[in-house]
């Protein structure tokens, strides 16, 4: 390890793709945001939360985080139990402020409202394991995620790599990058990973620099791969 920070850790461990599916968290790309949470007493206030979620992950993907914490707190203002306001006010606060106790308690809070939210438990989970290295709870976390989709890519890639670096159940391992890589076959994360555990867990270094090729083909700029490709 170069670099002990909690994002080189994670991308150390396996977990290339926090970052990025974090971001996409933010635009809830899940689809329907859950149903579960007390609705607000109009129609007026559920459009003006909605209207301020939507400016928050804007400012978020623009990277103007200190406007889109503005509106998460606007928006949770209107309905504190605002799903999507929790979840990706937590995961801006966990990835971005690494302010990682206040983001579990936004989290706590969103699965409070939707405790089968997969977006909530994934993120969750990827905080334990990486920030506080509660490998037992983001362990339950990421089983609780895969029960409800078990083919959530994203969890499959992280659980995946918890598995390989902290239980080194290697077998195991693999039939998640396998599942991720039959749900979405070039998925970044899972080809990188899974490559990653055959070259050093598995000694398949042929069949894992094939699949750092396929990585490539399809992400040619991605910095990881520029950074690590020749390695195998």
């Amino acid at each position: 390890h170069l670099d002990k920070t909690p994002m080189a850790l994670a991308m150390d461990n396996g977990h290339h793709g926090l970052v990025e599916f974090l971001l996409k968290a933010t635009s809830n790309t899940r689809g329907q945001p859950s149903t579960a949470y007390t609705p607000v007493q109009n129609h007026a206030q559920v459009a003006d939360v909605e209207a301020l979620h939507a400016e928050a992950a804007e400012k978020y993907f623009n990277g103007d985080y200190n406007g889109a914490e503005v509106f998460y707190k606007k928006a949770l203002a209107l309905n504190p139990q605002h799903l999507r306001s929790l979840c990706n006010y937590g995961a801006l606060l966990h990835n971005v402020r690494h302010d990682h106790d206040k983001a579990e308690q936004l989290y706590k809070a969103a699965l409070a409202v939707s405790p089968n939210d997969v977006v909530t438990l994934y993120n969750y989970a990827l905080l334990l394991e990486v920030a506080k290295q509660d490998y037992l709870g983001a362990e339950k976390l990421y089983l609780r995620a895969l029960q409800v989709d078990p083919m959530h890519v994203d969890t499959l890639v992280n659980y995946g790599s918890l598995l390989k670096t902290v239980h080194n159940e290697l077998a195991t391992a693999e039939k998640m990058y396998q599942t991720a890589l039959v749900a979405e076959p070039d998925h970044i994360d899972a080809l990188c990973n899974y490559a990653l555990l055959l070259r050093d867990g598995m000694n398949q270094k042929a069949k894992a620099k094939e699949l750092i090729s396929r990585a490539l083909a399809v992400a040619p700029d991605d910095e990881w791969l520029q950074k690590h490709a020749s390695a195998f």
